[in-house]
């Protein structure tokens, strides 16, 4: 078990290939489903997935919102094709991701991958990307004075935290959270 906080709330997981010579219908196949986007090297991309010619070919399939983050895990490797030597051969050529986006609303959420969960992700030769989007700045500040991680007592009652501070980077991380839930895409 990665964090013991309780179950993640809200989550997105992509399946997404990259190549330069990427050709949509032949990664289609292989992979055995449909994506949810996909485009070839050159393709003019509108917002919000960038804009101009696309500098190098996607396939992505995105799982279900409704779905628990293991489940989307699980879907992504359920609706594509489980021959292993499809995959070994996809990644000599191309570079397959699952993508992970992450947004916390408590200062602690975990997740639990089972075994077999994490040798058909390898088997497959995905790489696991994981980007994680924090709770609210000052939720987390509490926890950690709570927990005596600086104590009440050390905290000080109208100080000014520099710039560079955890404290501040804390904080701040509101501010990315709420940007990046609005912006996450599999890049």
């Amino acid at each position: 078990m990665i964090a013991s906080g309780g179950a993640l709330k809200d989550s997105r997981v992509s399946l997404v290939i990259y190549s330069p010579d990427l050709e949509v219908a032949n990664v289609t196949r292989l992979v055995g489903c449909r994506p949810s986007r996909a485009h070839a090297k050159g393709f003019i991309r509108r917002p919000p997935h960038g804009s101009g010619p696309a500098p190098i070919g996607l396939w992505c399939r995105n799982a279900p919102d409704g779905l628990r983050f293991e489940d989307k895990i699980r879907y992504l490797l359920n609706v594509t094709t489980s021959r292993v030597a499809t995959w070994r051969r996809l990644a000599k050529t191309h570079d397959v991701q699952l993508r992970c986006g992450i947004f916390m609303h408590a200062w602690c959420e975990g997740f639990q991958l089972p075994e077999q969960t994490m040798v058909a992700l390898g088997a497959r030769k995905w790489k696991l990307g994981v980007s994680l989007y924090s709770a609210e700045g000052h939720e987390i500040v509490d926890a950690f004075f709570k927990k005596g991680l600086g104590g009440p007592a050390s905290r000080p009652n109208n100080a000014v935290n520099p710039p560079h501070s955890g404290f501040t980077a804390l904080a701040q991380g509101s501010k990315r959270r709420a940007a990046g839930r609005a912006g996450y895409r599999a890049r």
